[in-house]
């Protein structure tokens, strides 16, 4: 008896997590430096640029801006500059999404 409720609690909690769509999270800590607060800022005013250059081109023209399109827009801009490669590539990939 007690397998048999063991059985139908963990069916029942699939079935929550499947028409629930509950999306596990993984949290990591890490020691603030001066130089990890540095680039998060800068990568977040990268961010919030392009973030505005899509807004503005999709609310005046109605076009929706992809990665390579921004790229091209804010390969010269300071934020883009100022942060390693990757890691600018990368925001602009997270904004594109």
């Amino acid at each position: 008896m007690k397998y048999k409720s063991s059985v139908s609690f963990l069916l029942n909690l699939i079935l929550s997590f499947i028409i629930i769509g509950m999306k596990l999270t993984e949290q990591i800590q890490l020691k603030s430096t001066p130089q990890f607060s540095y680039l998060c800022h800068v990568s977040k005013n990268l961010y919030n640029l392009a973030n505005y250059y899509m807004r503005q081109e999709y609310f005046y023209l109605g076009n929706w801006l992809r990665y390579y399109d921004l790229w091209y827009m804010l390969k010269e801009k300071e934020p883009y500059k100022k942060l390693p490669s990757q890691t600018a590539q990368q925001t602009l990939k997270l904004v594109d999404k």
